[in-house]
């Protein structure tokens, strides 16, 4: 299932990253990221962060999709994709909620 997200651009965290051409910060990126999850699996806990690697910039405003994978005993596999390719990929760790 996809998810469709962006992040606006006029986010406080946006500003001197980085003048003359904005882009999204990874952080900010991981972030919905880690909210999105929070949301597609109720029963689980992000605890970490595999791998992540990062394939493009995505820029203020720029819509993108988060795909997750069926949740396995220990994580999720998610891609970013947006209308230019795929931005970023990458595996979550999860506990089980208490």
């Amino acid at each position: 299932m996809a998810e469709a997200s962006r992040i606006s651009a006029d986010h406080p965290a946006l500003p001197g990253h980085f003048p003359g051409r904005p882009i999204v910060p990874g952080a900010l990126l991981l972030q919905s990221i880690l909210d999105a999850a929070a949301t597609h699996f109720p029963a689980a806990v992000v605890c970490g962060v595999k791998r992540i690697k990062f394939q493009r910039v995505l820029a203020p405003g720029e819509g993108f999709w988060l795909q997750f994978d069926p949740a396995g005993a220990s994580g999720a596999r998610f891609r970013v994709q947006t209308e230019g390719g795929s931005a970023a990929e990458g595996q979550l760790v999860f506990r089980t909620a208490d």
